[in-house]
Parts: C-alpha cells; structure tokens; sequence
C-alpha cells in the first residue's frame, strides 16, 4: 500500500501574506486515516500478534482490575485496559462545562486539483486554519484527489466555501477545485486538560486529551 500513495516532501504555511516552505526529508506518505487503520488491523491479524475483536462495549472492573469487557461475540477479561476510542465514545465522560465552552468545529471534503504540489499546505486566518494535501482513492494512485480539512470557530465559519474566503489565496486556489465529496463536520472541539488515566484504565490519543491537530 505504502509503495503506491502520494509523497509529501514538504510543508507549506501561508500566513499574513507570507509563504514559509519546509522541507519534510525523508518524504512522508499520504494515506486516509481508514486506510491506515484497516492495514494496522490486518497486520496484528496476520502475524498474531494480537487477538483482534469488533464491536467492543464498554469496559468495567476495578482500579487495578481485572477488567471484564463486553463485546458482540460475548464478554472477555483482561488484566490491563488502554481507551484509544477517540474524544467521543461510550468510554469518555461528558465534560460539564460543554455548555459554555468555546465553540470549535472541524470541516472536511475531498476535491480534484489539476497537479497539486507534494506539499501539505496550511493556510491561517482570525479564528482558524484549513489545511489539504494530496491522498490516494483506494487502491488506485488518485494525485489529482486532495483532501482538505479546517478547524475553525463557530463564530467564524461553520462551511469550507465560508473558510475559504477568509484567506485571499486559499479562496483563489479553491475556485479551481471540483468536488468529489460531500462535507463532513465533527463538533465540539474542546480543549482540556489531558486525563492520562480514569478508573485504573489508561487512556491514549484523543481519548486522553484533543490535541490541535495543527501539531497532533
């Protein structure tokens, strides 16, 4: 899979009229995050490294444990648990002041760019950033696909055509994109302070503390 996706051998700020290029050596590799996942997945499979299971509920015992947790082929017991469900899962507590919280959200689509740079570019503007690079469509090497993601203030934004005219250059950039998805959004993003560890389970990723995904 690796062999076949995109390269990105830099990066590219666009801030206040500036341009700031980065060189990323060695090149890194663009892949969706599924595509990743599925690999990591089937790869503890093949080598049996781990015992993989679907469907897990949620997790309960002691602080020290054992832990006894439920999924759709039945229940199992484990002596040590790690959370990397994510910020919202039935593992994450509620935060109380959800409510009054500043109110962040995420937008993401895929578009087609004639030759896009091997670059992941990011764009600043008050109140956010939006940020694309070029990724694969399945197995095919698709380097005309790019995906584009923002993470912006509610206040600000809440659609990428209202992100994109926020950044003199990303709006003219965007004006010969075509779409090749529908948008998407997560919200709220809240920031907080990390929660490495609750009821003896340990947590890791989104699941222990949002990370702007700026410098995730």
């Amino acid at each position: 899979m690796l062999s076949r996706v995109p390269r990105i051998d830099g990066v590219r700020l666009f801030l206040d009229g500036r341009t700031v290029q980065v060189p990323i050596d060695p090149p890194a590799a663009s892949l969706a995050r599924y595509d990743m996942d599925a690999a990591l997945w089937r790869g503890g499979r093949q080598r049996r490294a781990v015992e993989t299971r679907t469907d897990s509920g949620r997790a309960g015992g002691y602080r020290t444990g054992p832990f006894h947790i439920r999924t759709a082929a039945g229940f199992v017991t484990a002596r040590a648990v790690i959370d990397t469900a994510g910020r919202w899962s039935n593992l994450t507590e509620r935060p109380p002041h959800l409510a009054s919280a500043p109110k962040w959200i995420g937008l993401k689509a895929h578009f087609s760019e004639e030759s896009p740079a091997p670059t992941t570019d990011l764009y600043f503007f008050e109140g956010g950033y939006c940020g694309m690079q070029p990724v694969p469509l399945g197995d095919e090497l698709a380097t005309s696909r790019i995906v584009v993601c923002s993470m912006v203030r509610a206040d600000v934004a809440t659609r990428l055509e209202d992100v994109f005219a926020l950044e003199p250059r990303l709006l003219e950039r965007s004006r010969k994109w075509t779409p090749l998805s529908e948008p998407i959004s997560t919200a709220p993003l809240l920031f907080r302070p990390p929660v490495p560890l609750r009821d003896g389970v340990l947590r890791a990723g989104d699941a222990a503390g949002f990370v702007d995904p700026f410098v995730g």
